[in-house]
């Protein structure tokens, strides 16, 4: 039924039921079509797709919520079986008394009286924002249904509770006491306003909780909640922001967003709800380079996290945050933690704002004086904070991060370290993250608390099944702030004439030189990781092939697909990752249910390397129906983009700040006459190695930079710097644009790789080797090239850049293209190449050439 405990069985690979009915097609027996039909795909004209099929499967997700199979106990692990046998047992103790001590999920649908299966509301995909009308909901269907929602409802309130009290008792506020006494009121009250939500009003200011909202966002919160609940909505909590944010010097797993998804999807789980966490952060850059154009790159949003205070202070670029997160995409997402500027203002009052204890001052109430005294201090809290005397204490046990668990089914290509890099003093540790994520699940919980309890009164007060849709519904919500921002802002000029106020947002100050950007939901291709949806918006997908069928690709892939093994303890490098038996273990308690565990084979054969191949033939099934899955869900998305444009060219989504400024001359209409040269795409463009393989999305499903060089396999972080190295050998390198609709382009251009050569053009001594129309079908290269980053003025005194668009080319000398070479913040330079608000829209072909006789193989990088 609808609200089922999803997680483990056949789907969990790390255990052998799992492992057999991958090899043998079990888990995945349904054809190509099928599977990609279970990626749910919107078909507003102006949502942006950020579920993939990896997401859907969810691998990682079925072996780590698993209540009736250790993680630690999976077979993958290189130890001996006793051990496996001696893990599994333990937690199965552990289940049963987290379920005796603490409850469990006890939901099931006894209520439908009906023949056949429950009535199901189907329309949900090709409705907008899936907000159908509820009285067209079909009689039978679970929301229409009295008793099941109350079932419902009473189930879901006690989840949260749990869920909650957990994290009370892992940070040591439990209700219940040492001394089996329960808190006072008085102490209860107080807790729970000091690690609870602070609602702002005019008269009442006060921040004393983990996180504050004013009424309007909070409502907001609420009714997405509640709309992902009725309509089994995906949901969505991104972060962008910098190094501290993106988790470095731990493990990707280790990191706030992370620890917060790994808490909390299986909460949404039970509610129907699958979530979807992102951390989208950038060590040393920040959010401006994927917030320029945000919807695309942080895909759909409904908690929108910002943490780049360190490398972002200007007002502009959390400007760019927030405006392109409201605008970017289908949904307006609550924002957490930016900096305002003006948007309350741009609103009307409207938007969802809020902020949290960023820090988890809060939480972290209890001192580690030495090491005797931690034993006890809860396990949460040990290590968190110490006296000013004694912070070797902290940073002696700030990291738990692990490069490698021995497994039997992979051996590592490389040597593997013995922790994570990049542990700057600046960077916390996981003990840290947790604490972050923690507030965050608090903020969720909250709200969850607040929207079942107006889901419950409203239908006891309106007497109605479903809940009214003037609770739930979301489209109306998000137009109204999406065109209030607009209208407001379309109401000011871009340009600002002498001795006039400058009344211009923060953003279009920043970006001055091309100030639609802030007004305009902006699109992206890229290669810089993560990305939401990263087979259809890298610009692999849509480099033009040259005459012999070469593009730049990524040649290398990971050495492993599927799961990543939890990580074991490790004393001898100071690693202790798992939470001590003894602990209160509050993910325990959220995958806990009555549910009986299914009637698997979980034998394995008594030899060796037959285990062996049955891991490794797991994988590689797996791994060739995703493929498959892959490229039919492609052909579907491509067939809803192409109807999505014409809805857009019908109701077009353009703001009026094309009538408020004067086109620059375009060059579309300038250049050498047409026939003058072929554009030809040529053979010594390549991509630089600073990327990563795998599957990049920046969730938990992700399975990235797990290639043969990285010597830190485990380490799963998303935050890759991919680009196509050019040089004057290498000829054009051509992009086709399927969909220009505001005559807006602009090209970030890595000019810091001018001397650091192109492994490619190696030897060459002519552009493309003297072979640009050759047809001889392409194979292979060595992509192998070192990367040292220099300044911008190593380029050559004759240097041109040629542009092409639509066979049209305009050419830069060396000023006129360093003219742009000035970073706009750290590693962002942008070349402004189409602006001209009067352009009709449409596919457009543009493309980049090198030329200089001095230096033929100075180098910059396309991203």
């Amino acid at each position: 039924h609808a609200h089922d405990a999803a997680f483990g069985g056949i789907y969990n690979l790390g255990h052998p039921a799992g492992a057999k009915a991958a090899a043998s097609g079990q888990i995945l027996d349904m054809d190509d079509d099928t599977l990609a039909d279970l990626v749910p795909i919107s078909h507003n004209a102006h949502a942006v797709q950020s579920i993939s099929v990896e997401n859907v499967l969810n691998l990682q997700g079925h072996y780590v919520h698993d209540e009736h199979r250790s993680p630690y106990s999976s077979p993958l692990y290189d130890r001996p079986q006793a051990e496996l046998d001696a893990e599994q047992e333990q937690f199965v103790a552990k289940m049963a008394k987290i379920r005796e001590e603490w409850g469990a999920w006890n939901f099931t649908d006894a209520f439908w009286k009906g023949k056949g299966p429950r009535p199901t509301v189907t329309e949900f995909t090709h409705t907008p924002y899936r907000d159908v009308p509820s009285e067209t909901f079909p009689p039978g269907s679970w929301q229409t249904d009295k008793e099941y929602q109350e079932h419902f409802i009473g189930e879901a309130r006690a989840l949260v509770d749990r869920v909650r009290e957990g994290i009370y008792a892992e940070y040591g506020k439990p209700t219940k006491k040492a001394d089996g006494t329960d808190l006072s009121d008085e102490e209860r009250k107080a807790r729970d306003e000091l690690w609870g939500v602070d609602l702002l009003t005019e008269g009442n200011a006060e921040k004393k909780g983990i996180a504050q909202l004013n009424e309007v966002s909070w409502n907001g919160l609420l009714r997405k909640l509640l709309h992902a609940i009725l309509t089994h909505d995906d949901f969505y909590v991104v972060l962008g922001g910098h190094s501290s944010a993106a988790g470095h010097g731990n493990n990707f797993r280790q990191t706030k967003a992370m620890q917060f998804h790994h808490l909390m999807e299986p909460v949404f789980d039970k509610l129907g709800v699958r979530l979807i966490t992102r951390n989208s952060a950038q060590g040393g850059v920040g959010t401006t380079h994927s917030a320029f154009a945000g919807g695309v790159i942080y895909g759909e949003k409904d908690i929108f996290l910002w943490d780049s205070s360190m490398t972002e202070r200007d007002a502009g670029a959390s400007d760019t945050f927030q405006k392109q997160g409201i605008i970017g995409g289908e949904r307006v997402p609550v924002i957490f933690d930016c900096p305002r500027q003006d948007i309350e203002v741009e609103t009307d009052g409207k938007v969802w704002l809020g902020t949290t204890d960023m820090n988890a001052d809060k939480l972290d109430h209890i001192e580690t004086t030495d090491e005797k005294q931690a034993e006890i201090v809860p396990w949460a809290l040990r290590w968190s904070k110490c006296p000013a005397d004694r912070k070797d204490l902290c940073q002696a046990h700030k990291y738990n991060s692990v490069c490698w668990t021995d497994r039997k089914d992979v051996t590592p290509p490389s040597k593997q370290t013995d922790f994570v890099g990049g542990r700057a003093g600046w960077h916390p540790g996981d003990i840290a993250h947790k604490r972050m994520a923690r507030v965050w699940c608090l903020l969720v919980l909250n709200a969850l608390d607040a929207a079942l309890d107006l889901w419950k009164a409203k239908i006891g007060e309106e007497g109605g099944f479903p809940l009214a849709d003037e609770h739930w519904h979301v489209g109306e919500a998000y137009q109204d702030i999406q065109n209030t921002l607009r209208k407001n802002m379309d109401a000011k000029p871009l340009t600002v004439k002498e001795g006039e106020e400058d009344m211009r947002a923060a953003c279009e100050k920043k970006w001055d030189q091309y100030p639609r950007v802030c007004r305009i939901p902006m699109k992206a291709y890229g290669e810089w990781q993560p990305r939401a949806h990263p087979d259809s918006n890298s610009l692999r997908s849509i480099i033009k092939a040259a005459p012999n069928g070469y593009k730049p690709i990524i040649e290398e892939s990971n050495v492993y697909d599927g799961v990543d093994i939890a990580f074991l303890d490790n004393p001898e490098k100071g690693a202790f990752p798992r939470i001590p038996d003894d602990a209160v273990d509050v993910h325990m308690i959220a995958i806990a249910t009555h549910k009986p565990a299914a009637d698997l084979d979980h034998s394995l054969p008594n030899d060796e390397n037959e285990r062996r191949r049955l891991a490794e033939s797991s994988r590689l099934v797996m791994g060739k129906k995703l493929q498959r899955a892959r490229q039919v869900f492609k052909a579907k998305l491509n067939k809803v983009e192409r109807d999505r444009r014409k809805i857009a060219q019908r109701r077009s989504l353009r703001s009026l700040s094309s009538l408020n400024i004067t086109a620059t001359t375009s060059a579309l209409h300038r250049g050498l006459d047409e026939g003058d040269e072929k554009i030809i795409p040529g053979q010594g463009w390549m991509m630089a190695s600073n990327y990563h393989t795998g599957f990049c999305d920046g969730s938990y499903m992700s399975t990235c930079a797990r290639d043969p060089g990285n010597n830190c396999l485990a380490i799963g972080h998303n935050d890759g710097r991919g680009c196509f190295n050019g040089d004057p050998m290498a000829g054009w390198i051509v992009f086709t644009l399927p969909d220009v609709q505001e005559g807006i382009i602009v090209v970030r251009i890595e000019c810091w790789h001018a001397n650091q050569g192109n492994a490619k053009t190696k030897g060459w001594t002519s552009i493309n080797d003297g072979k640009t129309e050759d047809t001889t079908p392409y194979f292979t290269y060595d992509s192998n090239s070192t990367r040292s980053r220099s300044l911008a003025d190593n380029v050559p005194d004759d240097f041109l850049f040629d542009i092409a668009i639509n066979g049209k080319i305009k050419t830069l000398n060396k000023d006129e293209f360093m003219a742009n070479a000035g970073e706009l913040v750290k590693n962002f330079a942008l070349w402004p190449i189409l602006d001209d608000p009067s352009f009709g829209g449409g596919e457009v072909e543009i493309g980049f050439r090198l030329r200089s006789q001095k230096d033929p193989h100075t180098t910059i990088g396309v991203s």
